[in-house]
């Protein structure tokens, strides 16, 4: 049941990313005049219903998976056709010996929308953020 609902999400997902993609004019949505620069982008995702939270950590259901599928980026991703995991913020990782610890080394260059940039110590503060609201 979950694979099939995974499988389903990855589906309308690729779906979004190639209407978004078709574009007759090759600018793939931007537009430059000599004074303005690249004009601001929208993404719009038919969701069917209103989200309660963009916080990941406080993500239940199925309209608010949409856009968070669609806004962050996790350590790792996932192959469908192979149900492997693969890079994503991560670009690579280790197992120690037992298997009871996962070192991820973090791609180079990310940042948030607004230049912040994103580092091994944002994705600990985030598992921490969770951790701390279930207390």
């Amino acid at each position: 049941m979950k694979k099939t609902l995974l499988l389903v999400l990855v589906g309308m997902l690729l779906a979004v990313a190639l209407v978004v993609s078709c574009n007759r004019s090759g600018t793939a949505g931007t537009t430059t005049s000599a004074t303005s620069g690249p004009a601001p982008m929208e993404l719009y995702i038919m969701n069917g219903a209103e989200v309660q939270s963009l916080d990941p950590s406080q993500v239940t259901g199925v309209p608010e998976h949409h856009v968070n599928l669609a806004l962050f980026e996790g350590l790792v991703g996932y192959d469908p056709r192979t149900a492997k995991a693969v890079p994503g913020a991560a670009e690579s990782w280790t197992y120690n010996s037992d298997r009871s610890v996962i070192t991820f080394t973090i791609r180079q260059g990310l940042v948030w929308s607004d230049g912040t940039p994103i580092t091994a110590q944002t994705f600990v503060d985030s598992w921490l953020h969770r951790r701390y609201q279930d207390a």
